[in-house]
This record gives structure tokens, sequence and C-alpha cells, in this order.
């Protein structure tokens, strides 16, 4: 079939003997190893990420980012209008990486030669996309492909809704999401999307009127988003001014064997 092929037998051991060489790849480290013994980055992978407002899905991948960088020095592309203007994002993203902050009135106020320090690291690591005419909506399509273009590590959308979708229901999603799990595959680069749910039912209390977690399927199209997800997490607050946040791993793929490399 034409783009197709079988595996033959001699590609078949060698791939198999590389398993058993090294192991299951486990994957790229998020910086927490509470986190790492459940979810890691597969550098060809796909991670989708929900939750309420409010309950700090931009918060989560923010760090996620940062370690990749930190720690591998990944480079990311964003398009993330739903976490505020490129300065507020590049804001965020120097307080992660110094712990200080742009407010007036604290004591950790960045200053000026702080910022500039720090600034060439982060631009170098991130780059955000942003919009120059307001008429345009980009697709999903073009903006994976400008990524692989450009040479990134990663391709962040934040969020789902913000996108340009020529297509609409289930078989569009289906579509849209299995050509970017192939993408992901065939390039070695990874998608980060946060997706909205849908405003709870009462399915979504438990019997005592607490609001649990979003999962795949508190989003429109959730069994699509269930199908062709490879990483689906949902982070989750008690409420807006709880300090604890959990997070719930609702679907963990392992690393595709014909990806394996000699390390």
């Amino acid at each position: 079939m034409k783009g197709f092929k079988e595996i033959d037998f001699s590609s078949l051991s060698e791939d198999l003997n590389k398993l058993l060489k090294f192991g299951e790849t486990p994957g790229l480290s998020t910086g927490h190893k509470a986190i790492d013994e459940h979810y890691t980055i597969m550098e060809a992978g796909v991670t989708d990420i929900t939750g309420w407002p409010g309950s700090g899905k931009t918060l989560l991948l923010d760090d996620v980012l940062m370690a990749q960088s930190q720690l591998y020095g990944k480079k990311h592309l964003l398009y993330v209008p739903d976490s505020g203007n490129h300065q507020n994002v590049y804001a965020r993203l120097l307080h992660k990486l110094t712990g200080k902050t742009f407010r007036k009135g604290y004591d950790n106020r960045i200053t000026e030669v702080e910022m500039y320090n720090a600034m060439g690291w982060i631009y170098e690591h991130f780059k955000v996309v942003v919009k120059t005419d307001f008429k345009f909506r980009l697709t999903p399509y073009d903006f994976w492909h400008y990524a692989i273009d450009e040479g990134f590590d990663s391709a962040v959308i934040d969020s789902w809704n913000y996108m340009n979708h020529k297509g609409g229901g289930t078989d569009y999603l289906a579509e849209v999401l299995s050509y970017r799990n192939e993408l992901a595959e065939t390039n070695k680069i990874h998608f980060f999307t946060i997706i909205h749910p849908k405003n709870p039912t009462a399915q979504n209390y438990d019997k005592d009127g607490k609001l649990m977690e979003a999962d795949q399927f508190s989003l429109m199209g959730g069994s699509e988003w269930n199908n062709n997800g490879k990483s689906i997490l949902s982070i989750h607050k008690e409420s807006k001014d709880s300090p604890l946040y959990e997070l719930h791993f609702k679907k963990c793929k392992p690393i595709l064997l014909d990806l394996l490399e000699e390390r």
C-alpha cells in the first residue's frame, strides 16, 4: 500500500533488541519526582490538559515547560491567548525562572538588571506567537506545521477554543487529533493543548455535592479526546481559594517502539 509497509523480520529483531538492551524509554522529567512516577514527557507525543476554571491548568503547564528547558534545553512555541498578552506571558515565565515578581509593593519585585539578565535565556527557549490581524484565526494545522518548520521541540495551544476549526463535530475532531498524533510521531515534537471542559452538570458532583475533577468526557467531543489522546491530565481544586492542587492522570500512553534510539 502506498505510504505504508509491513514490518520485516530483520527490522523487528533489531527494534526488539534495542528494547531488550536499553529498556523502555522513560520519557523526560517534568521536574517533579511525584509526577514522573505516573507521567513523563515523550519527545514525540501529545499532552492534553483540562480542569475547571481557576484550577491551575496554565500554572501546571508553565512548570512543565520550564523544567523541560532547564533540564534539557527544549525550545517551545506558544500560542496562548487565553493566558493574557505577551507581556503577561513573559512576565510569568520570568517569575517562574527567577522567583521575582513584576507587581509593585512586593519585597521580591524584580529589578531592571535582574529582568534583563534573565530575558535572554527566556527568549531563547520560549517564543510567543501573537495575532497581527484580528480578523484572522489560526488553525491548529498551520500552527503545528510552523512549529515543525522552525525546529521547535514543542508547540503549545492555550486554549483549544481560540483556534480556527474549519469543521465541526466528532468527525472533524477525530481527523484533526489523529493528524496531530501522526505529526508528533513523525517529527519528534511534543504538542501540548489546554482544553476547557463544558459547564459542570449533576454527574460532575459526588453524592455529597462535591465537584469532582473534570475528565476527557467533560470536554466537547470527549469520546474523541479519549480515543485519540496520548496523555490526558486533569488538574483540580476543591475551590478557587483552596491551596491544594490535585493532579489526575486520566490517560498516559507509552512511547512507540519504532522511536527508540540507542543512547
